[in-house]
């Protein structure tokens, strides 16, 4: 017990802590009239603890107080054989089973949920990583071509000094073939 009290549910995104506390098994009636006025009796019905329910989760808690807390208890009473067996009508037996399915069905949907979502986080921080990478390669790209550019440049000026070096020799030759 001291392992989980005051301690926060690592699993959950809540500032709640954990408090446990020892209980004694008094019955339904002792729990109902213990609990009465306490603020777990003024939450949502489908909130309450199933035992506070006399038709299953869904019936009125004020109706089942007033039953339990009246004159009659409706506590087992002792018998030969010891206490009478508990006996839960099959609508609230129905009802529980319902509700654990649906427990069933919207944690598994939320676990779906969840990988959907790493799923697309994954997706999207690889998708970030890929733009990345192509504006890089855009960036190099375009210094690449004005690289290329430059070096054109270069080349039809050097083409053009060479014309003119040959302009030049084949001048310097028949000056030399004058004079020879």
């Amino acid at each position: 017990m001291q392992a989980f009290n005051d301690k926060k549910w690592k699993k959950l995104n809540s500032e709640k802590v954990a408090a446990l506390a020892y209980a004694q098994i008094q019955g339904k009636a002792a729990l109902v009239a213990h609990f009465q006025n306490s603020s777990l009796m003024s939450v949502d019905k489908l909130c309450r603890p199933i035992s506070f329910c006399t038709d299953g989760p869904n019936s009125d808690l004020n109706e089942s107080t007033r039953e339990i807390t009246g004159a009659v208890a409706l506590e087992p009473q002792p018998s030969a054989l010891g206490f009478a067996p508990l006996t839960f009508p099959m609508r609230s037996v129905e009802q529980i089973m319902a509700a654990q399915s649906d427990i069933e069905a919207n944690q598994y949907t939320l676990k779906s949920c969840v990988e959907t979502m790493t799923a697309v986080t994954n997706l999207s921080h690889r998708l970030q990583s890929r733009t990345n990478e192509v504006q890089q390669l855009n960036a190099q790209l375009a210094l690449l071509q004005r690289i290329y550019k430059d070096v054109r440049a270069e080349i039809c000026v050097l083409k053009a000094e060479n014309k003119e070096l040959k302009r030049k020799a084949n001048l310097a030759a028949i000056e030399v073939g004058r004079r020879s």
